[in-house]
């Protein structure tokens, strides 16, 4: 199992500190970074003054997200990025009517065509050339609904058209969308949840994160665990840059 990651009170507050695996405070400050992180943060409120997915929801998949990124690619400083931004891929759904996101029954025709756009509406806000924080915030709002066959929406991207990034971090929501409780269905078991998964490799997902997904199951249990416990409040107050760190150490 992995060891969870001490965090300094002021967790990483600048793009400089990215690079530095032991969760130091960075000596530096990068002002436009600094101005990337002030941004997600405000969006995240934003969030959840929206209701637009539990606060839990958001920071397990930013958590799973990430492990799934270092697994794959071995590169901390991408899997770190990674697991920073995927909380945030359905912020456009904040752009999203109410009549539309918190209609109980299901959407017209037209209303899910509108709905299909909150990925071209998040990847506009979080638009922000040389920012490579936003920038992978950006791939994955926009592309996490692209599916690997290229059935997906909004573009039809097949394979490794779709940036890492959005591959990842569709797999990571899909994941926790099933294996948690909703408002109009409980938890499947996470058997059912790895044979949904399963069967969909090559058609919505690709194959080889697939492959990662079961070899590091007992990993993803654990860190949906520790973010569980994390957010187990109602109440956490601002959102502070080191609730979006991650919560295990990026090493075997």
């Amino acid at each position: 199992m992995l060891a969870p990651i001490k965090l300094t009170e002021h967790g990483m507050d600048s793009m400089n500190s990215i690079a530095t695996d032991d969760g130091a405070t960075p000596r530096t400050v990068d002002t436009g970074a600094a101005s990337a992180i002030f941004l997600l943060q405000k969006l995240a409120v934003i969030a959840k003054f929206r209701d637009v997915e539990t606060t839990a929801h958001m920071f397990r998949v930013g958590q799973i997200a990430g492990l799934l990124a270092w697994h794959h690619t071995r590169d901390s400083l991408y899997a770190r990025l990674v697991c920073r931004a995927a909380p945030f891929h359905d912020i456009g759904k904040i752009c999203i009517p109410d009549s539309i996101l918190m209609k109980p029954g299901l959407l017209s025709g037209a209303e899910w065509e509108m709905m299909k756009k909150h990925p071209v509406m998040g990847g506009k806000l979080l638009h922000c050339p040389g920012s490579p924080l936003l920038t992978v915030a950006e791939e994955i709002a926009l592309g996490h609904h692209e599916k690997f066959d290229g059935s997906g929406y909004p573009s039809g991207q097949v394979a490794d058209r779709i940036p890492l990034s959005a591959r990842i971090a569709a797999i990571a929501d899909y994941y926790d969308a099933l294996a948690s409780d909703r408002v109009y269905r409980s938890a499947w078991q996470r058997e059912r949840v790895l044979a949904s998964i399963r069967s969909l490799s090559g058609q919505a997902f690709d194959p080889q994160l697939v492959e990662v997904v079961f070899r590091r199951h007992d990993d993803i249990v654990q860190v949906c665990e520790l973010t569980n416990q994390r957010w187990a409040q109602a109440d956490q107050g601002p959102f502070k840059w080191s609730d979006f760190e991650p919560l295990i150490a990026y090493e075997d």
